[in-house]
């Protein structure tokens, strides 16, 4: 394994499998490649000297921030300058694609047969399956685009898109970005009231809603708040138009298929790729994608086609993505992680099935997928499904497959202490005593470790179904997740964005990259030509590598600013020289204690999630639900306690394991419920490394049902919405305390 600060490849495709879109000419051929910003020699040369400081041991390191590019000015070109100084470097002939233009170039250098697009999971109507190849997809893109022109949809207008995940939404996505419209994005199940102030907002003139239903859903507020009038076209992606809905007064509203027919009629005289308007540029703002709005109305963060293709050319920096790859869209597009990958993955001309929250346990079981980008609730039911399994083997097999897995987790946690990837000697440096310890331990499980992969971990990848990697995003990842999974051999790597930051700022790498170092409990390092600084929260003042504080994100990925809201832009922006404020708490592994995590980041929580008890002592409760969850008697958890003398929990029990194992006969007893997850609770968080004592749970409130997106307790993401679970169970909350 390569080890030091800056490790890249440069990679030349010999086929003609896509890549991403940007093109290098050599010796008279033009090949698609990933970009590698830095010469072999020059990341040689930036090794050796952060080894040479690892070596010095700069334990006072005042840097304060964390970089995965050296700024040198023999070693590269700079990155965070705009993609046209990058394009007149004189050290390469470079070619660059914006997003909207990628498709022309995939429909020519994907092998013809190669399938694009998979979706058969929305549409009521027969002969609504979708099954594109790169060609018929580049085609009906520009079809769509010539029909929007139609309707009178150029460039400087904002196009409403109020759709979930479908292959039809990527359609009307990139067919408005070719005519240089800026496309507002939501889901179909947010309030109708915010999806109007969505149409206020972004200034929107034309609307593509998913179906009818989504129509009939907003309509009638635009009406009432006069938003309406401004709406020049309703383009309808599924299963038609009744009669009746052919016009909105005096707005027409068209279903897809007339879209097309439309672009195919205005396009039969002319060639079908001059639909793309060629003044588009990259500081040109691409879409507006709105904040779940847990408090007051959601705030759209602009990004502009810079943005967007930043993540696109450098992911291949962490992701690494084969062609002939199958992958599983389930995230809603709306949600950055997912756009940004999304549009990633297919510059590698991959096949892409579109699935939903519904359907995807049926279309994972039937088809399964080398790749998937989910949220951690995701990869937790993947989790306690498998746990759920081996719990109805015969006792001699559960024990057996126990005893496996246990092995394996001390042996895996052995392995990262030996690699110099664990968590747990961030900070400090093992003794040689422990170290040997973790030498033998390392040595005496792999043989147990190796077995166990062939009789059980080959035979639950199998029934996962995922073959290669799982990329995690959009929350915190549990570490009892992270185990397992690197236990059965499933790769999960971990990234870290927001909305605002367009969004992978930081991620650990997959194996198939040469800067492999899959640091669980970090989300790694930077990716190129992103700058990640920890100051004080209160002073804003940078602070020393390795202790906690506010992290800053600075480069090109970071957002233009909130639609027509300058004091929120201004706040995000309070540090000044483009330091963004991300809201999260962490810090950044200093280079020390001959470990390989130096420049990683970890993060601990969010700043306006610390819980401040009574006495003052802060406590973030991310970390302590997520050791809660490794519990398979605890669905959901809430950790409260603000200026109370200590913590609590509102808690949704898993009942049937509870009954299952016979902790409770029924859900009627909740006292022996009660006293068992307390117990259980304090022992899930008290065996975390570091434990304080302000970290115990003193006591707990049991809740019947689920927390739910339905009931606004939940973000599409599956991320609580603490203020308003808080303000719900209340009285719950108050007689936890009381009693206490």
């Amino acid at each position: 394994m390569n080890r030091g600060r800056v490790q890249y490849r440069s990679r030349t495709s010999t086929t003609s499998k896509a890549t991403p879109f940007c093109r290098t000419k050599a010796r008279g051929a033009s090949k698609l490649q990933p970009w590698s910003r830095l010469s072999r020699a020059s990341a040689g040369r930036t090794r050796g000297r952060v080894d040479a400081w690892r070596e010095r041991g700069r334990r006072d390191s005042l840097r304060g921030y964390a970089s995965l590019v050296e700024e040198t000015e023999s070693d590269q070109v700079e990155f965070s300058s705009t993609f046209g100084a990058w394009r007149n470097s004189k050290s390469r002939e470079t070619s660059w694609d914006l997003l909207p233009q990628q498709w022309a170039r995939l429909a020519e250098e994907v092998p013809k047969d190669t399938i694009a697009v998979i979706d058969e999971n929305n549409g009521k109507s027969e002969g609504t399956r979708v099954e594109w190849t790169y060609g018929e997809l580049h085609e009906e893109i520009c079809l769509f685009a010539w029909g929007l022109k139609s309707l009178g949809a150029e460039k400087g207008h904002t196009t409403c898109i109020f759709s979930e995940n479908s292959a039809r939404w990527l359609v009307a996505d990139q067919g408005s970005s070719m005519l240089g419209c800026t496309n507002a994005l939501r889901g179909i199940t947010s309030p109708a009231e915010e999806l109007s102030f969505i149409v206020d907002n972004s200034q929107g003139r034309g609307l593509i809603v998913q179906n009818e239903d989504t129509l009939n859903h907003i309509w009638p507020t635009l009406v009432e708040n006069g938003q309406h009038n401004q709406i020049g076209f309703v383009v309808v992606l599924w299963d038609g138009v009744t009669e009746a809905r052919r016009t909105e007064g005096d707005v027409q509203v068209l279903s897809y298929a007339d879209v097309i027919n439309m672009g195919r009629e205005a396009s039969s005289a002319k060639p079908l790729e001059s639909i793309l308007n060629s003044t588009i540029s990259e500081e040109d703002p691409y879409c507006i994608i709105y904040t779940s709005g847990t408090t007051g109305q959601p705030k759209g963060a602009m990004l502009s086609h810079k943005n967007i293709m930043y993540q696109i050319v450098n992911l291949h920096n962490v992701i690494a993505i084969p062609s002939e790859t199958n992958v599983i869209s389930l995230l809603p597009p709306w949600h950055v992680y997912q756009l940004a990958t999304g549009y990633y993955s297919y510059s590698h001309g991959i096949t892409n099935r579109y699935s939903n929250v519904a359907n995807f346990a049926k279309d994972l079981g039937e088809h399964g997928c080398d790749f998937i980008v989910a949220v951690p609730l995701v990869i937790e039911n993947l989790y306690k499904k498998v746990m759920s399994s081996v719990k109805k083997m015969p006792s001699s097999k559960r024990n057996l497959v126990g005893f496996f897995l246990k092995a394996s987790q001390n042996y895996i946690q052995a392995t990262r202490v030996v690699q110099g990837v664990s968590l747990k000697y961030v900070h400090e440096r093992p003794s040689p005593l422990k170290m040997l310890a973790y030498w033998l331990v390392h040595i005496l499980l792999k043989p147990i470790h190796a077995l166990a992969n062939k009789l059980v971990y080959s035979k639950i990848r199998d029934q996962i179904k995922i073959s290669r990697t799982i990329v995690s995003g959009g929350g915190a990842l549990s570490e009892h997740l992270e185990d397992f999974f690197e236990i059965v051999g499933v790769e999960i790597i971990n990234g870290w964005g927001l909305t605002e930051t367009s969004p992978v700022i930081a991620a650990r790498p997959t194996k198939l990259t040469n800067s492999y170092q899959n640091a669980r409990g970090t989300v790694g390092r930077p990716v190129p030509g992103t700058q990640i600084r920890a100051v004080d929260p209160e002073t804003l003042e940078a602070i020393p590598d390795g202790q906690k504080g506010l992290l800053l994100a600075k480069g090109a990925t970071i957002f233009g600013g909130y639609k027509q809201n300058p004091k929120a832009t201004e706040s995000a922006f309070r540090y000044g020289d483009g330091w963004f404020d991300t809201g999260d708490l962490g810090y950044i592994a200093p280079y020390k204690n001959h470990h390989d995590m130096g420049g990683m980041c970890v993060l601990v929580g969010r700043e306006k999630e610390t819980i401040v008890l009574s006495n003052g002592e802060n406590v973030e409760p991310s970390p302590l639900e997520q050791a809660c969850l490794a519990s398979s008697y605890i669905e959901q958890i809430m950790v409260v306690g603000q200026d109370k003398k200590s913590l609590g929990a509102l808690v949704v029990p898993d009942y049937e394991a509870l009954m299952e194992e016979g902790i409770i006969s029924s859900k009627s007893d909740k006292d022996e419920a009660m006293k068992f997850l307390k117990a259980e609770i304090k022992q899930k968080i008290e065996e975390r490394d570091l434990f304080k004592p302000q970290e115990s749970v003193r006591n707990i409130v049991l809740l019947e049902d689920p927390l739910t997106f339905e009931d606004g307790f939940l973000t599409r993401t599956m991320k609580v919405r603490r203020h308003i679970v808080a303000e719900a169970f209340g009285s719950k909350i108050d007689s936890m305390f009381g009693s206490a």
